[in-house]
């Protein structure tokens, strides 16, 4: 599967340069009116991460709402939305954000296929292992000490996450995500396991700074997504 998604992410990131070329060359050749920097072209910087991301990784809510955002700016920079859009789509925007704060995790358990035997635990106990600590506005500092990590997610908007997982033990390699919008993710791991980073960064970055033999026997392969944001594995 990540094979399936990283060949599909050169293909789009490949159409991409071939649709500029191919505009640029038909201004030369058919007299188009190709143009790369339009109306709203900073608008991209929101939409093809947004798109990168449900295709490299896969769809959740921040990829959504990015898209959706870009997408509704785009238009608004065409001039192609009434003038009262604004007015609703931020109530809205601020209405479904809050709805996920709430029922989040519960929609995220539905939707992510982990290991049927192993059933997440509240928060509270730190143990969970699928976890996922989001951050909005604040922060949150949790140390894991599952007895098998699966993986997991950990978020922050406006805020910071703080995750230690260095006293969680791992029986395979596993795959955590990682964003950061406008805010910070710092993750410490065991020494004793590899660090695979990848991601997306937007005005941001994410760094392993990690200290851990370079002989482990498992992986961490973290998906990074930072806008505005970093995320540091320490």
């Amino acid at each position: 599967m990540n094979n399936r998604r990283t060949a599909f992410s050169r293909v789009f990131i490949g159409l991409l340069v071939i649709a500029v070329g191919v505009g640029y060359l038909g201004n030369a050749i058919w007299n188009w009116n190709f143009r790369l920097f339009f109306d709203g072209w900073w608008t991209l910087f929101l939409i093809v991460p947004a798109i990168y991301s449900m295709i490299k990784w896969r769809v959740n809510l921040f990829s959504i709402l990015l898209l959706v955002t870009g997408v509704s700016l785009l238009l608004n920079a065409q001039h192609l939305l009434p003038a009262d859009f604004w007015a609703i789509f931020l109530p809205v925007l601020a209405i479904v954000i809050g709805l996920y704060i709430i029922f989040g995790r519960l929609i995220s358990r539905r939707f992510r296929s982990f290991d049927a035997t192993v059933r997440n635990k509240q928060l509270s106990g730190d143990r969970s292992s699928c976890p996922e600590y989001t951050a909005i506005f604040g922060e949150s500092r949790v140390k894991n000490i599952s007895d098998d990590l699966l993986g997991g997610e950990a978020t922050a908007i406006f805020g910071s996450v703080v995750l230690d997982l260095r006293e969680a033990k791992l029986d395979r390699s596993i795959a955590f995500d990682a964003n950061a919008v406008f805010g910070g993710v710092t993750i410490f791991v065991p020494d004793d396991v590899k660090v695979e980073l990848s991601g997306l960064p937007i005005f941001g970055g994410f760094a392993d700074r990690s200290l851990r033999r370079a002989d482990g026997d498992h992986v961490i392969k973290v998906n990074c997504f930072a806008a505005f944001g970093g995320i540091t594995i320490k």
